[in-house]
């Protein structure tokens, strides 16, 4: 699996997974490709050999703050380190942007994913 910048052809992808993953207050299709060519947005698609899409992260910026506005990943991902990985190369990116912080939301019902929130 490799971490990549989100082309064109994976945004049909990266919506069928935003909408297999959140029954509600997901990307629409325009938000992924406004995304993809938004300077102020690190959006990252994590696929393997056949490059299908199997995860994602986009990041906001706005000033000196980073939003890490969404984060998915199969379930045939997950467990991996993945979801770990698209974390520290989102950080990565926000220090070079020169971010002084990273906010983000996350229901407190989703135990695993607060978790790995709680370990960065």
């Amino acid at each position: 699996m490799k971490l990549r910048p989100a082309t064109a052809a994976d945004i049909p992808a990266l919506h069928a997974l935003e909408t297999k993953l959140f029954p509600s207050d997901r990307l629409s299709l325009w938000s992924f490709r406004y995304h993809r060519k938004n300077a102020r947005a690190f959006l990252r698609v994590l696929a393997g050999p056949d490059k299908i899409p199997a995860g994602y992260i986009l990041v906001l910026y706005r000033g000196k703050t980073a939003r890490l506005y969404s984060i998915a990943l199969a379930p045939a991902a997950q467990g991996q380190g993945w979801g770990g990985k698209m974390m520290q190369a989102a950080i990565k990116d926000a220090k070079q942007r020169g971010a002084a912080k990273i906010s983000l939301e996350v229901r407190a019902r989703s135990h695993k994913v607060v978790k790995l929130y709680e370990s960065f």
